[in-house]
């Protein structure tokens, strides 16, 4: 099974925008690894946290990140006050990376039916192929203000060895394009579209909507979206200009946000 090379975790900070690479064979979680990396004062960034295998990963609220080997799990650690980014645009984060990798994938499997689900998860032919955690840790001086993105890939591990209540839910790019893939050139491109698109929040945030809107997996469907304690049920209109998703209700039409 094709892992992270040394050669590979070199290409990431020849050839993207990180400055630094922490891989580990095992990790229970890489939010939780830059979570702890965050309260550093002198942190050099952006760096990555990846984990050859990840035993203990999270998901949004309180779900859980199922991974087995073959699966690419990792999280960056940015400086939004380096990128330009204002806290304005920071919940926009996981549409962001979602539409990354919408566009990373519309090139590795051209032929699948590619769809962000909103607000953190990827679809290839309606079914899960990665998930997004985004998180923003508490900063006080000297630390300053800092952006988590965890993301985790089905990438070369076979949906059939999922645990039986998922395997109608979830595939893999091995699955869909029946071959494996290399994960330093999967990370490099993907890197790649991550750092341009936030380059276009910072500069130039009308040129990203667009996009969002024509990858959203839910416009046009009745959708369930659970608020705290609110139940919202309605039709999806898609994605706004600013990340929100839009739902119609019998009565009005709502929009909802992720947050971060």
């Amino acid at each position: 099974m094709t892992l992270l090379t040394p050669e590979d975790q070199t290409r990431l900070t020849d050839e993207t925008f990180l400055n630094r690479v922490e891989y580990h064979p095992v990790l229970g979680s890489t939010n939780d690894r830059s979570l702890e990396l965050a309260r550093e004062p002198h942190l050099e960034t952006p760096l990555i946290v990846i984990a050859g295998e990840q035993t203990s990963g999270r998901g949004r609220g309180s779900n859980r990140w199922w991974s087995s080997t073959g699966a690419l799990t990792f999280s960056i650690v940015l400086e939004p006050g380096l990128l330009d980014l204002p806290p304005a645009v920071w919940p926009r984060a996981a549409v962001v990376a979602g539409l990354s990798l919408c566009e990373l994938f519309a090139e590795l499997v051209p032929d699948a039916r590619i769809g962000l689900k909103w607000p953190n998860d990827v679809w290839l032919n309606e079914k899960k192929v990665a998930g997004i955690l985004v998180e923003v840790p508490p900063a006080t001086y000297p630390i300053p203000p800092r952006l988590i993105i965890g993301m985790g890939i089905n990438v070369n591990n076979s949906w059939k060895s999922a645990p039986t209540d998922l395997r109608d839910k979830g595939t893999s790019l091995c699955d869909i394009a029946g071959r494996e893939f290399g994960f330093g050139d999967l990370l490099v491109g993907l890197l790649d579209r991550l750092s341009g698109n936030l380059r276009q929040l910072a500069d130039m945030p009308e040129l990203l909507p667009p996009r969002w809107k024509s990858c959203c997996a839910l416009t046009g469907k009745i959708v369930e979206i659970q608020q705290g304690e609110r139940l919202i049920r309605g039709i999806c209109r898609g994605i706004d200009d600013d990340g929100g998703l839009l739902i119609e209700t019998d009565t009005e039409i709502q929009k909802l946000y992720g947050g971060v």
